[in-house]
């Protein structure tokens, strides 16, 4: 099970996502922001998915963020 931290903070972050955003997630169908959030907050494989995914993005931000400054 996901660390109730890590599902917050992923929530949060999928709560500022415009409402009428959906994603996709490869063969599992397509899911909208509202849909996302409660798979994340029953710890569904497809939430425990979301969230490795987001916490991954959020470690590679520096990185990033130093390409884009050059």
């Amino acid at each position: 099970m996901a660390d109730e931290y890590a599902k917050k903070l992923i929530i949060e972050r999928l709560r500022n996502m415009p409402p009428n955003v959906s994603v996709s997630i490869g063969d599992n169908g397509t899911y909208s922001r509202n849909e996302l959030i409660e798979q994340v907050r029953t710890g569904s494989e497809i939430g425990l998915e979301t969230i490795h995914v987001e916490l991954e993005f959020i470690r590679q931000l520096p990185r990033l963020a130093k390409r884009v400054q050059g």
